[in-house]
C-alpha cells in the first residue's frame, strides 16, 4: 500500500450502492501476487460448454403437464 498508495489500492463503491465491501485495484493485487513472500495456490480453471436451452426445456416441461 505504501508503494501506490491507498486511493490507487482500494477502489471504494459508488453513493447510493449497495456495495458487499470495498474492492482492491487489479494493479495492487498484482503486485501482491508477485511478491516474493506471497503464497498462492495454483488452480487451473476449465470452463465447459454447456448446450442448455432453458426455452425448449420450458417448453417440454409444459407439454409434459
Amino acid at each position: 500500500m505504501q508503494q501506490i498508495g491507498r486511493q490507487s489500492y482500494v477502489k471504494l463503491p459508488k453513493a447510493g450502492t449497495n456495495p458487499r465491501g470495498v474492492e482492491i485495484s487489479a494493479e495492487a493485487l498484482e503486485m501482491l501476487a508477485k511478491h516474493p513472500q506471497s503464497q498462492m495456490i495454483p488452480i487451473q480453471w476449465l470452463r465447459k460448454r454447456v448446450d442448455y436451452n432453458p426455452y425448449d426445456r420450458w417448453l417440454g416441461l409444459w407439454k409434459r403437464d
